[in-house]
């Protein structure tokens, strides 16, 4: 009812509150897009949090670029594994040194999760495939190191299985 009066009232950001509030986010959204940008902006990100929340990704998305945060929503799909919608979002609004960037550090964060596959997805995605080769030789996944070098660096597969060789001697010969 609050929401009404305050349409009655001509007081748009508290009927906006107010439905928000309500969780009436049909009705939220219907003041929202008949204000200006910079009100409607900040309101926004609000419903697409509540769309986030209720898993309604692609909903969430759009209102996440309505309020200007691209960003979010690419955070949004890479927390729910959605690694191509993540990529999706990031290649139309942002630069490719952003993109870069946000994948790599997410990338890093899964690898101290221990979710290599993940993380390995996420390097391929910006075509850095020596940091996912880097990421499995750390953690001794020697088959999986082998694998990315037999696909990417065809040139050092030699040179690979050389230093595992020897590794893996050196490791033998200390137990």
């Amino acid at each position: 009812m609050a929401v009404s009066h305050y349409i009655e009232a001509n007081q748009d950001t508290k009927a906006i509150e107010a439905a928000i509030l309500a969780r009436q986010w049909n009705k939220a959204i219907q003041i929202i897009d008949q204000q200006v940008p910079e009100v409607a902006q900040k309101y926004y990100k609000q419903v697409a949090r509540h769309f986030e929340t209720a898993k309604n990704f692609s909903e969430a998305e759009k209102y996440f670029i309505k309020a200007h945060s691209p960003e979010d929503a690419v955070h949004m799909y890479s927390n729910a594994h959605k690694w191509d919608e993540a990529h999706k979002v990031a290649a139309s609004y942002m630069s490719e040194g952003d993109i870069a960037m946000l994948h790599i550090t997410q990338a890093q964060r899964l690898e101290a999760q221990h979710r290599f596959k993940d993380a390995e997805k996420l390097y391929l995605l910006v075509e850095e495939p020596d940091l996912a080769i880097n990421m499995y030789k750390k953690n001794r996944q020697y088959d999986q190191m082998v694998r990315l070098v037999t696909s990417y660096r065809k040139d050092l597969l030699t040179e690979t299985h050389l230093h595992l060789a020897q590794q893996l001697e050196i490791g033998r010969a200390h137990v």
